[in-house]
């Protein structure tokens, strides 16, 4: 399976999820092209991370793996409510990571997703994230630094 194959399976899960959310009235998963193309790039161009590594973020750094700004990722919200938060950017990027984890639970939306799709969907659990600053730090508390929004995205042992 190619990056682009996978990005447009992907995107084929998350139509047919949205269709199946809509009939129970629940909510809809969202797309986000800038995450899907980062998840492709972890998972099919960027090295594995070791199992035994004990400072992911260095290796992070050393062997290349692909960082997303969390600002590049949420949408601008409609509505009169507050938006997803960007304080925090690696829960952001984890909620939008096990959303597609939690669907391979899902009964109704696996039922509607063949064979191919179901082992796209399920590349994703090998999905990890790290903050690419680190927490407690002055850098990662100040909303000019670019640095404090972005997350590494790799692909798991």
């Amino acid at each position: 399976m190619s990056k682009k194959e996978w990005v447009k399976l992907m995107l084929s899960v998350i139509t047919k999820t949205n269709e199946v959310r809509a009939e129970m009235r629940s909510k809809r998963v969202y797309v986000s092209l800038v995450l899907l193309n980062a998840m492709s790039e972890a998972l099919f161009t960027k090295p594995e991370l070791p199992k035994n590594e004990t400072d992911a973020r260095s290796w992070c750094i050393q062997n290349g793996a692909f960082v997303v700004s969390v600002d590049a990722i949420v949408h601008k919200n409609h509505k009169n409510t507050k938006g997803a938060s960007t304080n925090r950017p690696e829960n952001t990027v984890r909620a939008r990571i096990q959303t597609f984890v939690f669907l391979l639970s899902e009964k109704a939306v696996m039922k509607k997703l063949n064979q191919k799709e179901r082992n796209a969907l399920a590349l994703v659990k090998s999905l990890a994230y790290i903050r690419f600053v680190q927490n407690g730090s002055p850098t990662a508390k100040d909303p000019e630094n670019a640095d404090a929004k972005k997350v590494f995205i790799v692909r798991k042992n």
